[in-house]
């Protein structure tokens, strides 16, 4: 019985195809690099790095689903840039969330 659930489940995974991205790996990189730059000229101003995050949250379901799909040096390229717009989010004293 746990021989032929074994074997379904890993049929089930071996049928479904890899999600496809909806932007090329470069306008990924380029859209999070936009926002860390934006965000990082605020400074310390809070209201002003409030607006680049509030872009950040209307788009941050499509640039983190694609970004999931880069691969591995386009995805250290993007972790570069949301690592930066992140400290900088801290500098300025607001938090910039991941989470969906």
């Amino acid at each position: 019985m746990k021989t032929i659930l074994l074997a379904l489940v890993v049929l089930a995974g071996c049928n479904r195809s890899k999600p496809k991205m909806t932007m090329k790996p470069e306008e990924v990189i380029e859209a999070i690099r936009d926002l860390a730059d934006r965000g990082c000229e605020c400074g310390t101003d809070k209201e002003c790095f409030r607006a680049v995050r509030d872009e950040w949250e209307q788009t941050r379901k499509t640039l983190l689903f694609n970004a999931n799909l880069l691969e591995p040096d386009d995805k250290k390229a993007y972790d570069v840039e949301r690592g930066r717009f992140g400290m900088c989010g801290d500098a300025a004293g607001l938090t910039v969330f991941d989470n969906v």
